[in-house]
């Protein structure tokens, strides 16, 4: 155990207990949490990046099968 947030009994305060338990350990791991809010805008910033789409994986495979012919 790192961190004790609290503990309680009343469900309201346990739910309560547990979003800062949660909002801890974002802020203290180091761990980043993507927005996938706008999925149409980070669609297009992840295809503008691409530069070259290659497709080389069934040249791979009947390439074998055809050497074994």
């Amino acid at each position: 155990m790192i961190k004790t947030i609290g503990s309680s009994s009343d469900l309201r305060e346990v739910e309560r207990l547990t979003e800062r338990g949660n909002e801890w350990i974002r802020k203290h791991t180091g761990v980043r949490e993507l927005d996938f809010t706008d999925y149409r805008h980070h669609t297009h910033l992840v295809l503008q990046g691409l530069e070259e789409i290659s497709v080389c994986g069934p040249e791979l495979l009947l390439g074998k099968i055809f050497d074994e012919i």
